[in-house]
C-alpha cells in the first residue's frame, strides 16, 4: 500500500483539518454588553438575588421555577465557619444599637426595621453561639435567554416583578 502524498484536501475538509477542538466547539461570536450577552445569535442575562425574606416556607421558589419562559436557576450554597459570623454579627449588633441609641437621643422615633434586624441578629449570634445553628452564604442566579433583545427586556421585567412579589430583590 502506499499513500498518495499529492493529495489536495477542499478548503471545509482542510480547515477542519487544522482547527482545534476548542475551535470546533467556540461559538462564532460572543457580544459582551453591560447589560446582556449575545452568543452567536442568543441573547442572555444573568440576575442575582441580592436581597431575601426574613423567613421562606416549602416550595417559595415555585412561581420563580414554574415560570413561562426559559430560564436556568442556580444555586450556590458554601457553610461559613460560626467564628467568622460572631464576629461579624457582633459588630453588626454594636452598629445597630448605636443607631438606636442615636435615635434615642435625637428624639426620633425607633426605625422598626433597625429593631427587628437588632432583635434577629441577637437571636442568631446565641444560636450560633450555642452550636444550635449553623451559617451557609447563599446566591442566587437566575439567567435569561431570547432571540431578542426586546423578548429578552421584557422576560426581565416579568422575572424581576415575579421575584419581588416573593419579597426577593433581583439585580
Amino acid at each position: 500500500i502506499r499513500a498518495n502524498t499529492n493529495m489536495k484536501l477542499e478548503p471545509s475538509t482542510q480547515s477542519l483539518a487544522t482547527s482545534s477542538v476548542a475551535d470546533l466547539i467556540a461559538p462564532e461570536k460572543i457580544e459582551v454588553d453591560f447589560d446582556y450577552l449575545k452568543i452567536g445569535e442568543t441573547f442572555y442575562r444573568t440576575l442575582f438575588v441580592a436581597g431575601y425574606p426574613r423567613f421562606v416556607s416549602a416550595n417559595w421558589l415555585s412561581p420563580v421555577i414554574d415560570f413561562d419562559a426559559s430560564l436556568d436557576l442556580a444555586m450556590f450554597i458554601y457553610p461559613v465557619e460560626s467564628k467568622d459570623i460572631l464576629s461579624n454579627l457582633k459588630r453588626k449588633v454594636a452598629e445597630m444599637e448605636a443607631t438606636i441609641e442615636s435615635d434615642i437621643k435625637r428624639g426620633h422615633v425607633i426605625d422598626p426595621s433597625v429593631q427587628v434586624a437588632l432583635d434577629d441578629a441577637l437571636a442568631l449570634q446565641e444560636q450560633l453561639a450555642k452550636g444550635a445553628e449553623r451559617f451557609f452564604q447563599f446566591g442566587l442566579y437566575l439567567t435569561l435567554n431570547s432571540h431578542s433583545l426586546a423578548d429578552l427586556n421584557q422576560i426581565s421585567k416579568q422575572v424581576e416583578s415575579t421575584l419581588a412579589a416573593l419579597l426577593l430583590t433581583g439585580k
